[in-house]
């Protein structure tokens, strides 16, 4: 009997993934499923599996990987798949295979249509069925860098009753070298869909989404510093996107352990942030006093006896526990000098406190946050409700902060309850209206005292309230820019254990590019997380005007990486460009297109000189020649060190100054722009035609 028992634990710790999973589909079918569908190469020959269960669903997990001494040959690789351990389907795929050289440039050796092929084929092949359900969304806009890897990529909605369901679909990535698969992810969710046949119309629902408080006037403030100005803003509030329900008219609302999202086919949302939140994350940097001075010789700190007596006034700090740290920093919201200060419990675990840390302004003396751990708490102490502990929450701000009490209001989002405590979040409000980026948390445990207590409050300006659009004209306004339209959405439980489908009308996210719940409250425009109005999303570029050359493929794959489009689909072959527009796109060729969206033609210039794009002082506004081009293409090149050997170049040109010679030389040996005989001509502008041959021919240089 013991050998029985010990026998079943040995199997139930190895093995514990195979006695218990229910699924129709076992480890050996699951393997069978995925291998007769995607290829598993030769090489991949380390397997692991993993089984889980989520949102009403088992899977198995497969990977194959390459063994680790391969990583330093650059043929390292795994695939992973996951298999449905109830119907067998397959509902996801990622294929890695390492590349030998990162900074390899190259143009896609399939199109986009012969990428659509490929991916349709798959779909064909896993499932047919599916396809009468599903719409294909349009991606034509893709940007497909020239950096490598670089894939096409595919999406298709699901459709019920004839309405989107961004939940559920399909997506399939096709490597643009290679034309294989990369990525395949499906989502097919098992539920009911309520009927539209008993839905409100259109109108109808605009005209309860005039009604709803769905949009509110807010502080935004992108970037907290002394010299910033937090902007008023139209924002689009409610747990579900302003969604009306189809059936009822009614905002959707959740419950505190709901929620949902808009898919994995729809595009990017701009949602208002809490920048504090963000660089909470960098914590409050650490800096010694002689620094601090450094930077402001006129500040006088506090001694850290004194912080330590300011933070007494707010806490009482038993004998028992040891100061064991104290240090100056910068306090992660404002940037504020703060004293940190830490206790730490060292006499066992028979005391009530374990610790206690505290931040003191090191000029005012304010407190800035504060937390006391408890050990444990008295077994005799009374339990408060939430009633009971909202008036300490009040009483401590108070006297913490009389001046600004009358404007502090209890956050709408207050929902959070962690187990043993209460939690209050308190927002700033400024002329009446809210600041979110301005807070300050209190959690208070059941026995009524304080545990936590964190500030974010800056010092920044604030916009006028004058000339704002009024509420329902913004209203207005936001549904010109995202018209409702009808659409399934889920509703997911915690941890994925309850779902439901409901039909609702949703304000409109674009499948492509960016969409923004931020209005600016000054004249209705989309705003950005940066509070500027809404870039132009990067786009491909298909240009209609190339004619057939023997270029025009490898110009249009530059286009579609999202270069030279400064006239949108008219490539203009015969016009002229700028030098500043020539190392825009040469910079977009090597870091990709998004990276120099937000950055100004000064910041531009200097990333041109400090890559050694270009050098010496030029008018960036002046048309490119041949030489400036030849530069340019040679420093692209890394052949700089090259060009300027004077010494080693006889030069066949009589048009070309000393200085010059090198780049003029090697321009031409390598064909990127050709001399005619002993004349390279080298102030003659060439046409954007013409340079972009040129780039097309460096790039080749150096894929290979």
């Amino acid at each position: 009997m013991k050998n029985f028992i010990y026998f079943f634990i040995v199997l139930v710790l190895l093995f514990p993934v195979m006695i218990f999973a229910q699924g129709k589909i076992d480890l050996q079918k699951a393997i069978e499923i995925a291998k007769s569908t995607f290829e598993v190469p030769n090489d991949f020959t380390n397997f692991s599996f993993n089984y889980d269960t989520y949102d009403h669903s088992e899977n198995w997990s497969l990977s194959w990987t390459t063994p680790s001494q391969t990583y330093p040959n650059n043929s390292a690789g795994n695939i992973n798949i996951t298999v449905n351990a109830s119907n067998g389907e397959i509902t996801s795929m990622y294929y890695w295979r390492q590349i030998s050289n990162n900074d390899l440039f190259a143009f896609p050796k399939i199109s986009r249509d012969e990428a659509r092929i490929v991916a349709e084929k798959l779909l064909n092949r896993l499932d047919p069925s599916k396809l009468k359900m599903l719409r294909h969304i349009s991606n034509a806009d893709q940007i497909i860098p020239l950096t490598l890897p670089h894939s096409y990529t595919f999406k298709w909605e699901r459709m019920v009753n004839g309405i989107p369901f961004p939940n559920d679909g399909v997506q399939i990535s096709v490597d643009a070298q290679t034309g294989q698969i990369t990525n395949y992810q499906m989502t097919w969710t098992d539920e009911s869909f309520p009927s539209p046949n008993d839905s409100i119309s259109i109108s109808q629902a605009k005209h309860d989404f005039y009604r709803a408080d769905n949009l509110e006037l807010q502080y935004y403030l992108s970037n907290p510093s002394r010299s910033s100005t937090a902007i008023l803003v139209y924002d689009l509030v409610g747990k579900v996107s302003g969604s009306i329900d189809a059936l009822s008219g009614k905002p959707i609302d959740l419950k505190d352990d709901q929620w949902y999202n808009v898919g994995n086919f729809s595009g990017e949302v701009v949602q208002a942030i809490k920048p504090s939140q963000m660089n909470q994350m960098n914590g409050n940097s650490s800096v010694n006093l002689e620094e601090l001075k450094a930077i402001d010789e006129s500040s006088e700190f506090m001694s850290e006896a004194t912080a330590i007596e300011d933070l007494k006034r707010w806490v009482k700090i038993p004998e028992y526990l040891t100061l064991t740290n104290a240090n100056l920093g910068k306090y992660w919201s404002d940037g504020e000098i703060i004293w940190n200060l830490y206790w730490q419990n060292g006499h066992g675990d028979n005391e009530m406190l374990s610790s206690i840390s505290g931040g003191i302004n090191a000029i005012t003396g304010d407190l800035v946050y504060l937390y006391v751990n408890y050990a444990r708490q008295s077994s005799t102490a009374t339990k408060i409700d939430v009633t009971s502990a909202k008036k300490i929450a009040e009483k401590f701000l108070r006297d913490f902060r009389p001046q600004d009490y009358n404007n502090l209001k209890l956050s709408s989002s207050n929902t959070f309850k962690p187990e043993g405590a209460f939690n209050f979040e308190y927002e700033r409000m400024v002329n009446g209206i809210p600041f979110a980026n301005d807070t300050i948390d209190l959690q208070i445990n059941d026995s009524g005292q304080i545990t936590t207590f964190t500030t974010a409050w800056s010092k920044t300006k604030f916009e006028s309230t004058s000339c704002i659009v009024p509420i329902q004209k913004i209203k207005r306004i936001f549904l010109n820019y995202r018209p409702l339209f009808l659409t399934y959405i889920k509703i997911n439980g915690q941890n994925g254990s309850t779902s439901t489908v409901k039909l609702v009308y949703l304000p409109e996210i674009k499948s492509e590019g960016m969409t923004s719940d931020l209005l600016s409250a000054k004249t209705g425009q989309p705003l950005g997380w940066d509070g500027k109005p809404l870039s132009k999303s990067l786009k491909a570029y298909h240009f209609t005007d190339l004619g057939v050359t023997k270029y025009a493929t490898a110009i249009q794959f530059l286009g579609q990486a999202g270069l030279f489009g400064e006239y949108g689909d008219r490539f203009l072959p015969q016009g002229k460009l700028t030098i500043l527009t020539l190392i825009k796109n040469m910079l977009s060729i090597k870091n990709g297109s998004g990276y120099l969206q937000t950055l100004s033609d000064e910041q531009i210039i200097e990333m041109a000189k400090s890559q050694g794009l270009v050098t010496g002082d030029l008018n960036f506004q002046d048309p490119v020649d041949r030489i400036t081009l030849s530069e340019i293409l040679v420093n692209f090149l890394g052949l700089e060190l090259a060009s300027k050997s004077l010494s080693i170049y006889n030069s066949p040109f009589n048009d070309i100054s000393s200085d010059e010679t090198g780049y003029a030389v090697i321009a031409n040996g390598l064909g990127l722009v050709k001399a005619d005989g002993a004349l390279f001509m080298p102030d003659r502008i060439v046409t954007r035609e013409e340079a972009v041959i040129s780039i097309i021919k460096a790039i080749n240089l150096k894929m290979n």
